[in-house]
C-alpha cells in the first residue's frame, strides 16, 4: 500500500527464531484475520506496540500473534494517527493484565546514528542496520546499512545499541523507494516512540 511517497509495509510472512538477544520480542501479527500481516514487539507482558495501519478500520479483537489466535483485551491506534500524511503510525495491543515492567528502555535517537531493526522476512526473522538521516517530530527516516526494510516489516522493532544495553526508539512504518518489494536507495521510515512515549505509558499500565 502506498500513501504519499511512503509504501507501507504488510504482506503475508511467517517467521523463525533469529540469533539475536532481542528477537524473542518480535512476533508477527494479524489483527482481524483479513491477511493484512505485520509484526509487533513485545513492549510489557502481554503488551505490544505495532503500526497504526496494521490496524484495520474495522478491527476486531480476535488476533493471531506468530499464527496462534488470541482475544484482545483492547486496540489503541494513537489519536493523532494521520493515514493521509502517514503520521503517529502507532498502535498498542494489550492482550490482558501487564505487570507494567517494560522490556527496554524508550530514548531519543539522533541524525547519524546507526540502529538495528528485527524483522519477518521470508520466514524468518532478520537482523537489519539503518542509519538515522532525517528526525522529524514523531518518525525519523534512514538509509539502510545492511538490508532493507520490505514489503511485511511494518511494525518491527528498532534499537540503538549503547554499547551495553538496547534502547528501543522505533517502529517500521514504511519506506519512500521500492523495487521487488524492498527498500530500493529510498528511506526508510520509522515511527518515533520517544516523543510518543507519555502515550505509550499512559496506555500500557
Amino acid at each position: 500500500m502506498r500513501i504519499f511517497g511512503i509504501l507501507l509495509l504488510s504482506i503475508f510472512v511467517s517467521c523463525e527464531e533469529v540469533d539475536h538477544p532481542n528477537s524473542q520480542f518480535t512476533v508477527e501479527i494479524d489483527i482481524g484475520r483479513d491477511g493484512f500481516i505485520c509484526s509487533a514487539h513485545e513492549y510489557k507482558k502481554n503488551i505490544y506496540l505495532t503500526s497504526a495501519h496494521c490496524v484495520p478500520a474495522k478491527h476486531r479483537n480476535k488476533i493471531y500473534l506468530d499464527r496462534n489466535a488470541k482475544v484482545a483485551k483492547e486496540i489503541i491506534v494513537h489519536p493523532q494517527w494521520d493515514a493521509h500524511n502517514v503520521r503517529y503510525d502507532l498502535a498498542i495491543v494489550k492482550l490482558g493484565e501487564s505487570d507494567g515492567i517494560a522490556n527496554f528502555e524508550i530514548d531519543e535517537v539522533f541524525v547519524l546514528d546507526e540502529i538495528e531493526s528485527i524483522v519477518m522476512q521470508q520466514g524468518r526473522k532478520e537482523v537489519k542496520k539503518h542509519r538515522v538521516e532525517i528526525l522529524q517530530d514523531d518518525r525519523f527516516a534512514t538509509k539502510d546499512i545492511q538490508g532493507a526494510l520490505c514489503k511485511g516489516n511494518s511494525g518491527s522493532p528498532a534499537y540503538f545499541y549503547d554499547g551495553q544495553d538496547y534502547i528501543l526508539v522505533g517502529i517500521a512504518s514504511g519506506i519512500t523507494k521500492e523495487s521487488g518489494g524492498c527498500n530500493n536507495g529510498g528511506y526508510s521510515i520509522f515511527a518515533d516512540l520517544y516523543g510518543a512515549r507519555d502515550w505509550i505509558e499512559e496506555n500500557t499500565y
